[in-house]
């Protein structure tokens, strides 16, 4: 389940002297009328990766291991464990499709 709010205001992955751990999931808030577009922005000191996200996607997961050794972001359509809690789960029947649009695009600082 989404287990606490970010709001930006400290680094993912901390740095080598103070890591932060993240195994945990977020949960858009804004209606998809009001933001049909998700961005996710990673910066380190050379770089900015930005992950775009159509509004199938309205959950995203964070993992990161040693600040050294990266962070993953990954779109989701539905909440964390929503197979189990029943929420946002998106059931195909035979023959039925899904959809969703996500993207990413680096750009040099």
């Amino acid at each position: 389940p989404v287990k606490r709010p970010f709001d930006g205001s400290s680094p993912i992955g901390g740095n080598i002297t103070h890591p932060t751990h993240f195994d945990d999931g977020f949960k858009a808030i804004s209606s998809r009328r009001h933001c049909p577009k998700l961005t996710t922005k990673i910066r380190d000191d050379q770089d900015v990766l930005k992950l775009w996200m159509d509004d199938s996607f309205r959950f995203l997961q964070i993992y990161t291991g040693a600040p050294d050794k990266g962070v993953a972001v990954e779109p989701q359509a539905g909440e964390t464990d929503c197979w189990n809690n029943k929420d946002s789960v998106i059931a195909l029947q035979a023959g039925e499709i899904w959809e969703g649009s996500f993207g990413f695009s680096i750009e040099a600082l």
